[in-house]
């Protein structure tokens, strides 16, 4: 595969654009927990790295990857009333 992306990997990636388009973000839209990739944050770059549209937007990704996969008590949730 191209850039060492695995079936697997790819699989994994698309099923987080799904989620993150179906819920308008990475948080569910029906509370506020958030969700991550299920790749690695390697696999996932390495896939934004070999997309036709690389070279606008690799930049913004790399400034965000890290928050995208942040678990930390801080991030999984937004935080809305009644927490």
């Amino acid at each position: 595969k191209a850039g060492g992306v695995s079936d697997t990997d790819w699989t994994q990636f698309m099923q987080f654009v799904a989620c993150f388009f179906g819920n308008m973000g990475n948080y569910l839209d029906f509370g506020d927990t958030k969700f991550v990739p299920r790749c690695s944050k390697e696999a996932f770059t390495n896939i934004i790295k070999t997309s036709s549209i690389a070279s606008t937007i690799v930049a913004e990704w790399e400034a965000i990857a890290d928050l995208v996969f942040d678990l930390s008590k801080e991030r999984r949730h937004l935080g809305l009333e009644g927490d």
